[in-house]
């Protein structure tokens, strides 16, 4: 399992934990300078 997928499985857990709205998004796809950053097994973690 890629982490994109694993990240996006497990997005329901962190919604409930932290009563939040969890969105992930690919690199590729993203706009933030920070998505750049991400390595395997580090991934840019963006709050806003």
């Amino acid at each position: 399992m890629c982490e994109f997928n694993f990240f996006y499985e497990i997005k329901n857990i962190y919604e409930k934990k932290y009563r939040c709205k969890v969105t992930v998004i690919p690199e590729n796809e993203s706009q933030e300078k920070k998505a750049a950053q991400g390595l395997p097994g580090k991934p840019a973690i963006i709050i806003k």
